[in-house]
């Protein structure tokens, strides 16, 4: 088993230079926009280098349906139409692997906790949920390349320690690579560390060594929040404008079901969120106004409202601070906190 990249130029890589060989587990780490993602999908033969050489076994994955057929490729979500159903996609998966690395569908969907979501569409699933379904693919095929982009984003702690020791298992007969920009994870799975900064590898470290310099590595933090946010506090951003670019809101999401249940308006959709868009009345016409009082007349009495926040903070000692003022903005019913390359 191995990996060469031989001075690999795409989108924002400029001459990736790495080797990896035998079965083990490695974590591609970097802020966003590093190119960890582009780097998964150049190994995994999704996409070919504009310039210099990516083989696998001494292999051109890109042209060689062999090599591919050898390499797991677990994306952020599910690859697929919205309106497929998960067994649809996941059977379809198993169908195209060869017949000597296929897994068990069941034990997949049970290991998962998916056994009750096999007929709805994907677009009806919660985030997590469809993250469930894209890392089934991990038990679909029994192959000796395993690529897995941000494994435990949007999972409970209950389902990334469950993917954790599932990926620290596969590691034994696999090489596993994972691109993530959590530090945390990098740790849990005491796996090897590939530092990827500005479009070049610009460091490799074993455990041992990562252990020793993860306190130097640790630029920002990300907060995330379920939270009822209070509807006179206002847009999320502005809210905490007063920290400048030290504080950056990286997502702010509705969840419409459970707006609309609160409403007493039952929904048969799974968790539909929508991003926030905050609008002042005073800067609307008097006619827009009257448009939107028509039509959401509900809305315009609700206190609170459940939110899904992510929160990038550029400084340690301002997580507190921002904690506290997410508490002042609505209840907060669940919060995380991360370690993240900056």
């Amino acid at each position: 088993m191995r990996i060469v990249f031989d001075s690999v130029y795409k989108y924002v890589l400029r001459g990736v230079k790495l080797e990896v060989s035998g079965a083990g587990l490695y974590t591609l780490l970097g802020p966003n926009g590093s190119g960890k993602t582009t780097t998964l999908r150049l190994a995994a033969g999704i996409i070919k280098p504009d310039k210099g050489r990516v083989l696998i076994d001494g292999c051109n994955p890109y042209r060689e349906y062999k090599v591919r057929a050898r390499i797991t490729y677990v994306a952020v979500h599910p690859l697929a139409d919205a309106f497929e159903t998960a067994y649809g996609y996941l059977s379809f998966y198993l169908k195209t692997t060869p017949s000597s690395l296929r897994g068990n569908l069941s034990e997949a969907l049970k290991f998962f906790s998916l056994e009750n979501l096999v007929n709805e569409p994907l677009h009806r699933l919660s985030t997590g949920q469809r993250r469930r379904v894209e890392l089934a693919k991990l038990l679909l095929k029994k192959a000796p390349y395993i690529l897995v982009d941000e494994p435990t984003t949007s999972l409970d702690p209950e389902a990334r320690a469950k993917v954790v020791n599932l990926l620290k298992g596969l590691s034994r007969n696999a090489l596993v690579f994972i691109a993530t920009s959590d530090l945390d994870l990098a740790r849990e799975l005491r796996s090897n560390v590939i530092m990827l900064r500005n479009g070049v590898v610009e460091s490799v470290y074993d455990y041992d060594k990562f252990e020793k310099t993860l306190h130097t590595l640790a630029k920002k933090y990300i907060v995330s929040a379920k939270i009822l946010w209070k509807a006179s506090s206002g847009d999320p951003k502005n809210a905490l404008k007063k920290y400048g670019q030290s504080v950056e809101v990286n997502k702010a999401e509705i969840d419409v079901s459970a707006l609309l249940k609160s409403l007493g308006i039952e929904v048969s959709g799974k968790d539909v969120k929508v991003s926030v868009i905050w609008v002042n009345r005073k800067d609307l016409s008097n006619a827009m106004q009257s448009i939107l009082a028509a039509s959401i007349t509900p809305l315009l009495h609700v206190e609170s409202l459940p939110m899904d926040i992510e929160i990038a903070v550029g400084e340690g000692p301002l997580v507190p601070r921002v904690i506290e003022d997410l508490m002042s903005f609505g209840e907060v019913i669940d919060l995380r906190i991360l370690r993240a390359v900056g």
